[in-house]
């Protein structure tokens, strides 16, 4: 089963497009990301999404920060979880399927980003009708600085498509930690998240579904925040590895699921396309491909069975099957 192009018509209307942010705010960068979320406020931003489970009352810090917007600006602050891993998925299906809103973002606490960097990712979504972004990419561990944009007009822009993975493990190396994600993506027919309900098993699917979904959706650079590398541009090997093991982690997430046997394959796949890219990347530049490469090609395929192999092996063009065959001799 292909995961399909979501392709709703989104629309310059603001009406359509109400953004709510999902905070997982942390002790440690609780006031930094209020702050920064609410020196650039738009309109079309209703609520605030904030981490229940952390310490120190982040609910009422953010309902007192925005308390104190000026004129009649009001937020609706909902505290149910929005923290790491699983439970950034749980807070955005509930925003998505609970809320009165048709955007979901989220952002880590402690990022820094310049005022009305949430509407301008709105913005580059909508004006390519990508229903699905991500952002944040970085090669280092944690959030990095950089200079403001040099486009003369300070525009984000947008390249599609572009592949990034959406989840992944260990640090935060080459791959993106944050998402835009409208409605869209959980009324498509062929999704896997056929029940808008948690209940278990929910969570990781609607995570597999918003990785896969990557591969078909846009990468947004906006002016003020962390890199974002095409895949073009970024043949680092940190990012390789990025990049398959959040395939990986998309593998493990779909074992148990009633459609196992479509997606494993679909992720396998997708991972040893990745390969490929590199593979390509390394011959361009006029380098053999390093033995990480090889070992990371073989450790993909003998991650799963023979018969999920079989399937993954069948979506590549016999081009690309050919090169991942004579990696090892050529490498």
């Amino acid at each position: 089963m292909r995961t399909r192009d979501f392709r709703p018509s989104l629309g310059p209307s603001s009406s359509r497009n109400r953004l709510t942010l999902v905070v997982p705010v942390l002790d440690q960068g609780a006031n930094t990301t209020v702050k920064t979320l609410l020196k650039g406020l738009d309109p079309r931003i209703s609520t605030v999404l904030v981490d229940a489970t952390a310490d120190g009352d982040p609910r009422g810090r953010v309902q007192r920060a925005v308390d104190r917007l000026p004129g009649a600006r009001r937020l609706d602050v909902t505290d149910r979880a929005a923290g790491p891993g699983h439970r950034r998925s749980e807070a955005i299906a509930l925003a998505l399927t609970q809320l009165d809103t048709d955007w979901v973002t989220v952002v880590d606490a402690g990022d820094f980003v310049v005022p009305g960097f949430h509407a301008a990712v709105l913005d580059a979504a909508v004006a390519v009708d990508a229903p699905l972004v991500g952002f944040n990419h970085t090669r280092v561990r944690g959030p990095v600085r950089v200079p403001e944009s040099s486009h003369p007009t300070g525009a984000p822009t947008v390249r599609e498509p572009a592949w990034r993975g959406l989840l992944g493990r260990g640090n935060r190396v080459g791959r993106l930690w944050s998402q835009l994600v409208h409605r869209s993506a959980l009324e498509a027919v062929e999704s896997p998240w056929l029940d808008p309900r948690l209940h278990h098993g929910a969570v990781v699917r609607l995570g597999w579904q918003l990785h896969l979904a990557a591969a078909r959706s846009a990468a947004v650079t906006v002016p003020g925040y962390f890199r974002v590398n095409d895949h073009t541009t970024d043949d680092s090997p940190e990012a390789l590895v990025g990049r398959v093991r959040a395939y990986q982690h998309a593998v493990d997430a779909a074992r148990d699921h009633v459609h196992s046997g479509e997606l494993v394959p679909e992720a396998v796949g997708a991972a040893l396309r990745a390969v490929v890219r590199q593979a390509r990347a390394e011959a361009e530049a006029g380098r053999r491909p390093s033995r990480q490469l090889v070992g990371l090609s073989e450790e993909i395929r003998a991650s799963v069975g023979r018969r999920s192999l079989s399937r993954a092996w069948s979506t590549l063009d016999a081009a690309e099957q050919r090169l991942i065959t004579d990696l090892p001799s050529v490498a």
